[in-house]
């Protein structure tokens, strides 16, 4: 499975295809994790079939195809959200996660230890030294 934790995209739309188009894409996300290009999101017109996902292992970029009506909540979630995974586990599980990865095992817990705490005392904690007479 790839995973990628992605902090920064760059936008993309064609003035040249407002009108739905099957098969050319409308508009697209780029998607970076750090430097690093990890991906698009290309979004087509609603009721176009869509293109399956594809990871390309050897560049470490994974690919996705949405509708448009797609387009505004996963820019939302890209934009409000953290963390964002973008993720192929295979043809049919790909896309963006935010928040805890529902798959992931629990984190270990652990009960906090009690210090000791030390009482405070009215006693001076070092000896007056005396002065001059």
């Amino acid at each position: 499975m790839a995973e990628y934790q992605i902090d920064n995209i760059a936008l993309r739309q064609w003035s040249s295809r407002s009108l739905p188009n099957p098969g050319v894409a409308m508009a697209g996300i780029y998607l970076f994790e750090g430097d690093a290009y990890r991906g698009y999101i290309y979004f087509y017109a609603d009721g176009t079939e869509l293109k399956r996902p594809s990871y390309n292992g050897t560049m470490g970029r994974i690919h996705l195809h949405f509708n448009m009506s797609q387009y505004d909540s996963a820019l939302d979630m890209l934009r409000n959200e953290s963390p964002v995974t973008l993720y192929f586990k295979s043809y049919t599980d790909a896309g963006l996660r935010c928040g805890k990865d529902p798959f992931a095992p629990p984190a270990p817990t652990s009960e906090p230890t009690s210090e000791p705490t030390s009482e405070p005392t009215s006693e001076p904690q070092t000896e007056p030294t005396a002065g001059p007479a």
